[in-house]
Formats: C-alpha cells, sequence, structure tokens
C-alpha cells in the first residue's frame, strides 16, 4: 500500500512538474547527467556540429517545426568541498508548436540516434518508445526564466515561405522593363515624393495585383522561384507560395495597443524598482571597498586589466571557441556561470528575470530587446548546481563556527544572433548594460559596478559604472565561463532578423489597399 502511494504521488509530481514548471511555450530545455562514455559523446556531437547538413547521424534539415538545436557538455554538480560531478548535457531547442508535436518529429526523424548514441551515455534505456523517450527529456527539463523571441508567431515554413515571396516579386519586377528603373528610384525616394511617383508605384503595384489574382485563381498551384524550372520545382516538392496574412494572436494584437501594453509592462516596474535599490547597495559597496583598499595601499595608477592568465587546457577550449565562431550570418553562444553564496542572491535574481521577462513579453515586442536587434532566440534558465556551505570559508580556508548546507544554483544562458561574437557583446554593453548588471550582478567573478570619480571641471563629479560597461573585464569574464556548443543546427543561418521581419511584412502586407506613401514604404523593403 506505502509503495502504491509513493509511485503515485511520483508520478503524480513528473505530471505536474512537466505541465507547470518544465514547459515554456515554444522552448524546451532538458539537462541530463552523463554517466558513462563522455570522450565518445563529445567526440560524437562534436563531428555532427562540424558538418552539421551532411552528418550521417541525424537529418536535421527535415525537422520542420525546428528553428534552432543545440548540445553542450556543461559542468556537473559540486558538493560541498567543492568537487565536480559528471558532466550534465544540455539540450536546447527552440521551435514552433507544441512540445509534444516537436518531440514526436525529433524522435520521428533521429529517434535512432538518439537513443542508442546519444542518450543512452545518459540513462535512456535503448528500448524506450517515443513515449518513453518524451518522458526521459521532460522529466529533466527545466524551465526559462526569461525566454526572448525575436518573431513571435513566424513557423520555420512561414520564414522558408517569405523568402520565397521576396523572391517572386523581385522576378516579377526584372521582366517587366519599364519597372527596373522605377523600382531603384522608389528605393532613393522620399516620402514627399511619393505625389510626383504615384503613377509609377500604380504600375508596380499593378504588377503585384496581377500575381495575386493569379495565385488566388489557381489555388495554391506553386509558382516556380527563379532561375528554377518546372521539373527542379517538382523535384524539390516545394509547397505553393502564400501570399496572405495570417491573423495575428490575440496577444500581439494585445501588445500593439498602447495603453494595455503600457500596462502590463508597468507590472515589472517594482521588481526593477527592487533590483535598482539592491544594484545601489552592490556600487557602494564596491566602491567602498576600492575606496578602503586603495587607502591602505596609498596612491597608485588606475588598474589595467591584464591579458587573462588561462591554463592549457582553458585556452584549448578557447580555441576551439573561437574555430567555431562568426563563420555564417548567424552564432551561438552558450554560458555557463555559478551564483554567489548569498542567501539573497537566488530570489534577487528570479526578482529581475521576471521583471525582464515581462518587459520582453509586454513591451520589447517589435524584434529589438532593448534596441539589440540581432537576436533571434535567447533564454536564461537557472539549473541546480549541487550544495554549498554558508557562509563560505574564511580567506585562510578555515570553516567558520556557525555554518549551514544548502543549495548551489548555477546561471545557464543560450543566445542564437546575428553577426559576429565582438559586435554582440558590444550591443550588449552600449545598450544593455543595465539589464545585463542587474541579472549577471548576482554570479561569481562578474565585474563589479563602482562610482567613478572625475576632478575636472565642467562635468559631474561622478558617475557610476556598471559591471557591463567596462568592457575588457566584462568580455574576459564572457570568455572565462563561456562554454563549446558541441553541435548547432539553424533552419535558415542565411537570414538575420532584419531580413525575416521584412519579408514578413513584405508578405503581409501585400495587396492591402494602402495610400501611396505606404505603398511606396512597401516597395522599399524590395530594395
Amino acid at each position: 500500500m506505502r509503495a502504491s502511494k509513493s509511485s503515485h504521488l511520483r508520478r503524480a509530481w513528473q505530471w505536474l512538474r512537466r505541465k507547470f514548471f518544465a514547459r515554456t511555450p515554444d522552448t524546451l530545455t532538458s539537462i541530463v547527467p552523463v554517466q558513462s562514455g563522455r570522450q565518445e559523446l563529445e567526440d560524437l556531437l562534436g563531428g555532427m556540429g562540424t558538418d552539421i547538413r551532411g552528418n550521417p547521424h541525424i537529418a536535421f534539415d527535415k525537422l520542420e517545426m525546428t528553428h534552432f538545436l543545440s548540445w553542450s557538455l556543461i559542468p556537473g554538480t559540486r558538493d560541498e568541498l567543492g568537487r565536480e560531478g559528471a558532466a550534465r548535457l544540455a539540450f536546447e531547442g527552440n521551435f514552433e508548436g507544441s512540445t509534444n508535436a516537436f518531440l514526436n518529429e525529433l524522435y520521428e526523424q533521429a529517434g535512432g540516434t538518439l537513443k542508442e548514441k546519444i542518450y543512452r551515455h545518459c540513462g535512456l534505456p535503448p528500448r524506450s518508445d517515443v513515449e518513453g523517450f518524451k518522458e526521459f527529456l521532460l522529466a529533466h527539463a527545466v524551465k526559462a526564466a526569461l525566454p526572448y523571441e525575436g518573431y513571435s508567431g513566424l513557423s520555420a515554413c512561414k520564414i522558408q515561405n517569405d523568402a520565397r515571396v521576396r523572391r517572386r516579386f523581385l522576378q516579377l519586377f526584372r521582366e517587366a522593363p519599364a519597372t527596373r528603373p522605377v523600382l531603384s528610384t522608389i528605393a532613393r525616394a522620399q516620402g514627399s515624393e511619393a505625389v510626383r511617383l504615384n503613377q509609377e508605384i500604380e504600375d508596380c503595384y499593378a504588377i503585384i495585383s496581377r500575381e495575386l489574382q493569379e495565385a488566388a485563381r489557381n489555388q495554391g498551384v506553386a509558382r516556380n522561384p527563379p532561375g528554377v524550372s518546372g521539373v527542379e520545382s517538382a523535384a524539390k516538392d516545394e509547397p505553393p507560395l502564400e501570399f496572405d496574412a495570417e491573423p495575428e494572436p490575440w496577444r500581439l494584437r494585445l501588445r500593439k495597443w498602447g495603453p494595455v501594453r503600457l500596462l502590463l509592462s508597468s507590472l515589472a516596474f517594482p521588481a526593477l524598482g527592487v533590483g535598482a535599490l539592491l544594484l545601489g547597495h552592490e556600487v557602494l559597496s564596491a566602491s567602498w571597498e576600492e575606496w578602503r583598499a586603495r587607502r591602505r595601499k596609498g596612491p597608485s595608477q588606475p588598474e589595467t586589466p591584464g591579458p587573462m592568465a588561462l591554463t592549457q587546457e582553458q585556452r584549448h577550449k578557447l580555441d576551439q571557441i573561437q574555430d567555431w565562431e562568426d563563420y555564417q550570418t548567424q552564432n551561438h553562444l552558450t554560458h555557463f556561470v555559478e551564483l554567489k553564496p548569498g542567501l539573497l542572491r537566488l530570489p534577487v535574481l528570479r526578482l529581475m528575470l521576471w521583471g525582464w521577462k515581462h518587459l520582453a513579453k509586454y513591451y520589447f515586442t517589435d524584434g529589438n530587446l532593448g534596441s539589440i536587434e540581432g537576436i533571434h532566440r535567447a533564454r536564461w534558465v537557472i539549473i541546480d548546481g549541487g550544495r554549498q556551505e554558508w557562509p563560505p570559508p574564511k580567506e585562510d580556508g578555515r570553516p567558520r563556527w556557525l555554518r549551514i548546507s544548502r543549495k548551489r544554483h548555477c546561471l545557464l544562458f543560450f543566445s542564437n544572433y546575428d553577426g559576429s561574437w565582438e559586435s554582440y557583446l558590444d550591443d550588449f554593453i552600449d545598450r544593455a548594460s543595465l539589464g545585463l548588471t542587474t541579472i549577471w550582478c548576482n554570479t561569481v567573478g562578474f565585474p563589479k559596478p563602482r562610482i567613478r570619480w572625475f576632478p575636472s571641471k565642467g562635468r559631474l563629479p561622478l558617475a557610476i559604472e556598471l559591471g557591463a560597461d567596462r568592457e575588457d573585464e566584462f568580455k574576459r569574464w564572457v570568455r572565462e565561463h563561456q562554454i563549446r556548443t558541441l553541435t548547432w543546427y539553424s533552419k535558415h543561418p542565411d537570414k538575420s532578423v532584419s531580413n525575416i521581419r521584412t519579408n514578413r511584412e513584405l508578405r503581409a502586407r501585400a495587396g492591402v489597399p494602402l495610400p501611396v506613401v505606404k505603398r511606396m514604404q512597401w516597395l522599399q523593403l524590395l530594395s
């Protein structure tokens, strides 16, 4: 009877965790301990990442719901003495649709590889069926504390369709000799010149209207993209072009309504206000410690960060990371760092992530996260880090007479972004240093914010320098805690966030009655 009750409660807890705690819409993060064969697993995933589209293990391009996938090996949990356990396999999935449908598609395309070559090292029984595989991944799933999407509501199929629609429109204008110079003139025109170009705009719109009418008459007959014959198009089995704008979800329509958007985003202000107070305390304490240290040492030159002192293993890891950066339009970042041991660090971090999550959900809805446009998908995840003693031992290593054992936590960050690593972090430093500092100031090694004094005349005598504003130290800290992504897949690696959103607007506004100025702006999207 007792065993029956315990098994029932265990199943109920697993269901409750999957239902409410372990799922984030359109994202899945699963952290599984590696039980055996770490080197074999690392070699397999590294080989797949080297040839992501030509590897013999998983045909990633057949995954229709998936935007991004990645596997990384992150450090294991640590005990109270600081000893690190077995490594953990971190899986990140970004998709459009339900988690159940995504896992079904993933198992259908790569079930054998996932069971027999990847997750068998993590304790998954090799004879598990699709339900057993889903139960295994969801049992180790963790909820993203702060997820962000650069283009919400767009599936991978719609992104590909929008790109083909753009190519089709450009082909139509190339086939009409009279409109070739007109399109370039419209691209350079300003809003006041719309009246003069009225006839030219009407001619261009007439071409688009005929194409839309023909597509409606054919009722979904696919048009060949430029440079592709009918036989090649049939061989590729491309779906018909879709020109109609799909209705926006109610959540996106609600976000665009000014008063409601302001009201919903204002709910995050109290949390961010508490974070500002705690950040002020961090600034004052760091400045006080720096002033005391300077007073003990006497006047000295300002500190300048020297080169990173890395071990041979760390240098090898950094070389591997840099080898796979900046080789295409998009890149991936995996960052892993522990939280500081204070009792307030975890609740403060959760409060900050909740506040920024609320703003990302109801305010940063136009593809910009704090005016940073090049982020496709990103998330912060709080995961278990083992056990630790609090308060920590003294500086000489001796334990304190009154101490307790408490959980250790870590912060895991995934990001799929455009451009190079340097430009990505420069955008963060220039435009989102406040948000980064409020989140990562609770982690180990993050540059401390401080007060800087300026004795020169003509300016304020002091300024607050946030941790992310200290560029060299911040980039060093990111490198020290960056994890190599073994396998990373992008469904559309040649498209930036700006391209995807422009193609979406181009397709959604095709055939919509617009005034002359709006029509000219729409045609400028083709340039």
